[in-house]
Parts: C-alpha cells; structure tokens; sequence
C-alpha cells in the first residue's frame, strides 16, 4: 500500500492512475490514510486519475462514512469545475446513505453550476441519494425540466433522477415528463419512455387520453413524438387490464391501418398493441396482418413479430399473413427478403399457427433450406410447436439438418 500511495506523486498521470485503482482493490475499507490520498487525487489536473479516484473511493469507503462524506460537500463548492463533477459522481457511487439531507441540498446546489458536465453528475447522483417521495427534490427537478436555460444533454439525467424520486401517481411529474416528448432529442424522448411507466398510476385513463391525442396530433406533432407517444401509450394500456382504455386502443388501431401514416408512427403503434391487446384480439389482429406486406421493413417486422403476441394458436388470418412472408402469398406477392424479417416469422408461425397445420409445417421445412443460419434455426425451433408428435417427415428434415450442421 505505501508504494502504491508514493505513486500517487509520480508525473506521469497514467502511473497515478494505476495506482489509484491499485488502491481501490487492494486497500483496507475505511484505511484513512488511503481515504485521505484519494480525495486529494480529486482534484489532479489528469481526468483519467480523477476518474479512477472516484471508483477507488466507492471501494474503500463505508457507505455514510461522515468524514469521507464531509470532504466531499466541501468540494461541491469547489472552484475548479472539474473538481465539483467528480466530488458529485463519488456521491452517485453509494458513498452517502440515501435521503441524506446535506448531500441532497449539495447536489441540488449543483443544478445552477455553470458546466453541464457538472449538472449532469449531480443529476445522477440524486439518483442514487434522493429518497422516493421526496416533493422538494422532485420540483426542483421538474423545475429543472421546464427551465428553457437547462441544456438539453442534462435532461436525460433529469428525466432518471425524478423517476427515482416521485411518488408514484405523481401528477405533476408525469405531466412534466409527457412535455418533453416534442424534445427534438431521441436521448430524451427514450428517458421520458423508460421513466413515465415507473411513475404513472398503472391504466391511468386520463394519461391514456393524453397520449391518444398525442398519437392522433397529425401535422401538430413531429412524427418522432407521436411514435413516442404511441409506445407510452402502450405501456399505459398494458396496466388497464383486458377491458380497459378500448377508446385510446382504437386509436393505435387506426394508425396502423392508415397506409398514408409516417412509417416510424406506424410501427410504435403496431408495438403498443403487441404489448397492451390481449392474445386473440381480433380487431387488432386484422389491423396488423395486412402490415406485413408493408412497404417499409420496419413496419413489416413489427407486424410479423407483433402477430406472434397478438394472436391465438390457430388464428387463420394470422397463419396466412405469415405464411405469406415465408412463401408469398395473399398479403405478400413474393416471399421476404430480408433474413431478419423472415426469421421473426418463423417465431411467431411457431407461437400461431394451428399444430398439425400442414401449410405451415410445409413452410418451415422448406425453412430449414434458407441461406441464413438464424432462419434455419427459427424454423426448426418453430416446427417443434407447429408438427405433430411423431410426424416422420418432420423428424427426417429435422435429423438431415442436424447431421448438416
């Protein structure tokens, strides 16, 4: 240890860097001596050292320490900007107890800091600090949301750390959040998408009417917020349970059946339904087959995988949209070309089509033939679900395709 804490003065940064991390693995937890020459690499000119002096802290440092916990409020208010980021990402590495209030109130200070590097470490510390429930931390992230000078690349940051923190049903957060889907920033758009559900009452019948309304918002709403707005409104629909919110799945229903739609809003529809209709679903079966002949490749695989969830074991109108895939056929004139696709289908064959149904079996042993090892493997593990026991033919192709490989 005492040659590792002489490195720590070496001039080469990459040494002290090496060196730190030694410390990391090798020190005693709680060695003050080793705690001590850790906070001061804090501060070294060299990111990868101070980079490596945050790991090495959350190693060797009991969680609560006061006094490691003490050092690192003072170098919040540091001068050097890059010393207050990395004193706010030893914090987001479980250094103080969660709810802790003068490390909340530190890194709430932080959010006016005038680097968004900064920002956006004290943004992911309140992740791993902040309490649930706690209303000041949420408003003043919310506020930090609807601030017009926050810079976008903090946002994301935000979005996590108010999920972490809002109480679930939290009105005004969900409200704040669904605001940011006209952020013209996937990275935001996509954190807004994993925090809403983790927020919002499960069915929220008044959240769904929102985003429908999202959905259907035309030439108001750019095509990326609609489709985000469609894939929360999934998850919404999926917590209604079987008989709920059917007005707002109307909605996504005719989306898709909508050939003139945007592409991107298309698909995020046809993936709601995939998670919020129940299995055997007509009507949403009928509006999704026809997809599978899409023009676009995106709206076709999602339709093709999204069947496979969609219908029943046996749904005709399923069976023969994907065998169309595989063969050409009613909703396709010639079969996929692209291997992904063709893959997705044979899953879902295997999840939908009749046991026994011999087009289907048909189909998959001539996909046992395609140029592509994942269709191959598709079709063998869909036959297992489609053939019947003991169906010698099957068991044949099956046992060729075996020796083959």
């Amino acid at each position: 240890i005492a040659k590792f804490l002489e490195k720590l003065d070496d001039a080469d940064g990459k040494v002290r860097a090496e060196a730190v991390k030694a410390l990391g693995q090798f020190a005693s937890r709680a060695d003050p001596v080793v705690t001590s020459a850790l906070l001061g690499r804090l501060v070294d000119k060299n990111k990868l050292v101070r980079k490596c002096a945050v790991e090495a802290l959350a190693q060797v440092t009991k969680r609560g320490d006061d006094e490691v916990v003490s050092a690192l409020l003072g170098l919040l208010s540091h001068d050097i900007w890059f010393v207050r980021q990395a004193a706010a990402s030893c914090f987001g590495r479980s250094i103080a107890m969660r709810g802790d209030v003068r490390v909340v109130e530190g890194l709430l200070g932080l959010l006016k800091d005038d680097r968004e590097e900064t920002v956006c470490e004290a943004l992911d510390a309140l992740s791993a600090v902040g309490r649930v429930g706690d209303g000041a931390v949420a408003s003043a992230l919310i506020a930090h949301l609807k601030s017009e000078t926050g810079e976008w690349l903090t946002k994301p940051s935000a979005v996590r750390a108010l999920a972490e923190v809002a109480d679930r049903g939290d009105v005004e957060a969900v409200a704040a959040l669904i605001a940011l889907l006209d952020e013209p920033r996937e990275e935001v758009r996509q954190a807004v998408i994993a925090a809403v559900p983790r927020i919002a009452l499960p069915g929220d019948r008044e959240l769904a009417s929102a985003l429908g309304a999202r959905v259907t918002g035309g030439d108001v709403g750019a095509p990326d917020a609609r489709a985000a707005a469609a894939i929360l409104l999934g998850h919404v629909l999926a917590g209604a349970g079987t008989g709920g919110a059917q007005e707002e799945a109307s909605v996504l229903r005719a989306c898709v059946r909508d050939s003139s739609e945007c592409w991107l809003v298309r698909r995020a529809c046809i993936d709601a339904l995939a998670r919020a209709a129940p299995r055997g679903d007509r009507e949403s079966v009928a509006a999704v087959a026809p997809c599978v002949a899409d023009a676009d490749s995106g709206v076709r695989q999602a339709a093709v995988v999204a069947l496979g969830s969609l219908a029943a074991r046996g749904d005709r109108e399923a069976t023969l949209a994907l065998l169309s895939v595989l063969r050409g056929g009613e909703h396709a004139g010639m079969s996929e070309s692209l291997p992904f696709v063709r893959l997705a289908a044979a899953q879902s064959l295997g999840k939908v089509a009749r046991v026994g149904d011999a087009a289907s079996v048909k189909v998959l042993l001539a996909g046992l033939n395609d140029p592509h090892a994942g269709v191959r493997d598709a079709a063998a593990e869909a036959l297992k679900h489609v053939s019947e026991q003991g169906d010698d033919l099957v068991v044949e192709a099956l046992l060729d395709e075996l020796l083959a490989d």
